[in-house]
Parts: structure tokens; C-alpha cells; sequence
């Protein structure tokens, strides 16, 4: 089982993801609302992946991936971000920020597992995890 931190403002968004993930059977799913949490319960629970949104009411999606990097115990982790970015120029940043890569919102609740899955097997067969 997969353990996803889901750090989300939107509690409708979080809501729809959670069940949706859990439903599958193949992930357990945490979130937090603020980045600040995010990285607090990052911390704490050292999941094995974090689905990311860019922006937060308190810290950006790149302020956020700048301190995960920067905390040797959970800068391993990979991160997808979840996010409405949809220009190119944008994909890329997040990319060269470290994040593994992009799911732009609104994603399909019945792609999104399989999404996650597929990032996360090219991630470890590239040698990363």
C-alpha cells in the first residue's frame, strides 16, 4: 500500500482524491491543508509520495519543494504536483524544482490512480527511489 500526503487547500479537492484513492485499496492517504502542515506531516509520517498543490495560502508550490529538498529525512520523496498550471513554461519549472512531475487539475478520479502509479514505477526504474 502506498502511503500519499495529498497537501491541498481545497477541502473539496482533498475530499474527492482521498476517497477516490483509498477506494482502489492500493493507497493510504493523509493530507494537509497548508504547505507549512504539509511539511510538518511530511516529516512525521514519511509518505511515499507527495501529490503537491502549487499554490497554498501560505507558501508556493516552489517554496515548498525548496524545503522538502532541504530536509535530509524526507528529501527523497518524491513529488507529484497537482496543479490548474497548464502552460508548458510552467510544467517545466515545477519539473526543474525537483518535482517528479505534473497532474494538471481538474484530474479524472478514474485515471488518477493509475497516474500516480505510472510516475511512481518510471521514478524507481529510473534508479531514483
Amino acid at each position: 500500500m502506498l502511503h500519499v500526503l495529498h497537501i491541498e487547500d481545497q477541502p473539496d479537492i482533498q475530499t474527492i482524491l482521498k476517497l477516490t484513492l483509498q477506494a482502489t485499496k492500493q493507497f493510504k492517504v493523509d493530507g494537509a491543508a497548508t504547505g507549512e502542515a504539509g511539511l510538518t506531516l511530511a516529516s512525521r509520517v514519511k509518505p511515499d509520495v507527495i501529490l503537491l498543490d502549487y499554490t497554498l495560502p501560505d507558501l508556493n508550490g516552489d517554496q515548498i519543494l525548496a524545503k522538502l529538498r532541504a530536509n535530509p529525512e524526507i528529501a527523497h520523496i518524491p513529488v507529484i504536483m497537482l496543479t490548474a498550471l497548464t502552460d508548458n513554461f510552467d510544467v517545466q519549472r515545477c519539473r526543474s524544482l525537483g518535482a517528479l512531475d505534473v497532474i494538471v487539475k481538474p484530474f479524472s478520479p478514474r485515471t488518477i490512480a493509475g497516474q500516480i502509479q505510472t510516475l511512481l514505477a518510471a521514478h524507481r526504474a529510473a534508479g531514483v527511489a
